[in-house]
């Protein structure tokens, strides 16, 4: 498919380019450190702006704020390491309750005989709300319960969880060309381009992504507008709305409990797994595709390129699965 052999490509033109950057040149190492800290409490905001590294956050019972950014360089000599590891400016912003970190590098410096790293180690407690921002590099979160607004490009998530504290509040996540591995999160409104996400266990997500994977364990709602996609699902507990195109949807359970699923799709199938004792209460429209779900009390109608149930499978029927799909099929076995 056209699509994906253009994604096949990029991804390994980015390789090829974030390997170069990842090895030494051809000798000489230069580095420096800059430390901060400050006294926080609740409701304090850390920023952080980097390329070409990373950032690692940990959490820590003290109410302060540790940033040390380590700065390395590699050369053909060590006059240039020197250089470059010196060009490479931090720059801070203090406030009373914000601080922000920006990670300001010369381009034009950095070759196939010039590589520059930048890591931020951040100690915090996990009520600390951030704004991190990480090109060409990884970020790692061990838990935040502040508010987390985090941007990867060309660079990696692992975090252990998202959960923010403030009722009615979101986290925001935009990821290109990346991976994220959330392993619990309670309500995440995300951006995904040309990437792989995958989470554990999540409460609420609202998704906007394109020529991606999506790979959720423990679902209880979800929101997706979706090009391209690949969305694999462990079990629905709750509800799943998909507007979708050229998108392919596989969920393994449906649970007993699960309360709607609503699936608007263009050039792509749905296909999910349900149990003996599952009810629910089904409407679909099928165009240039076919229907196959277990026996029940409803109507099947077939005309021309098209088919439409409407009715029931189980005895009490609850739940709602409302299905409008043209060029793919609807299965639930």
């Amino acid at each position: 498919m056209k699509n994906l052999t253009v994604k096949t490509g990029i991804v390994f033109i980015l390789a090829i380019f974030m390997t170069g950057i990842a090895l030494p040149a051809t000798g000489q190492r230069a580095e420096r450190e800059v430390a901060k800290e400050y006294k926080i409490k609740q409701g304090f905001s850390l920023g952080i702006d980097n390329r070409y590294g990373e950032i690692n956050f940990v959490n820590w019972d003290k109410n302060e704020l540790s940033v040390v950014v380590r700065i390395t360089s590699e050369s053909v000599s060590q006059t240039k390491a020197d250089d470059l590891v010196e060009s490479v400016k931090i720059d801070i912003s203090e406030m009373q309750e914000e601080v922000n970190f920006k990670t300001l590098i010369d381009n034009k410096k950095i070759n196939g005989k010039n590589n520059v790293k930048v890591i931020y180690d951040v100690k915090a407690p996990a009520y600390l709300n951030v704004n991190l921002k990480q090109s060409y590099g990884n970020i790692y979160i061990q838990d935040i319960t502040g508010l987390a607004r985090l941007e990867v490009k060309y660079g990696n998530l692992t975090a252990n969880s998202l959960i923010v504290k403030d009722a009615g509040k979101w986290n925001s996540l935009e990821l290109a060309y990346g991976k994220a591995s959330v392993e619990e999160v309670n309500a995440l409104n995300a951006g995904i381009k040309y990437s792989e996400i995958s989470v554990s266990k999540s409460v609420v997500l609202k998704l906007e992504s394109s020529y991606s994977k999506l790979n959720f364990n423990q679902l209880n709602e979800l929101e997706i507008e979706s090009k391209y996609d690949k969305i694999s699902v462990g079990t629905i507990e709750g509800s799943m709305k998909v507007s979708s195109a050229y998108t392919q949807v596989f969920v393994e359970q449906l649970s007993t409990g699960f309360k709607e699923i609503y699936a608007d799709m263009v050039y792509g199938n749905f296909k999910g797994g349900v149990k003996d004792d599952i009810s629910f209460k089904i409407d679909a429209t099928v165009s240039y595709g076919s229907i196959k779900i277990p026996e029940g009390d409803y109507t099947l109608n077939k005309e021309g390129t098209k088919q439409e149930v409407h009715g029931t499978v189980g005895n009490a029927p609850n739940p709602l699965v409302h299905v409008n799909l043209k060029y793919g099929n609807l299965e639930l076995r």
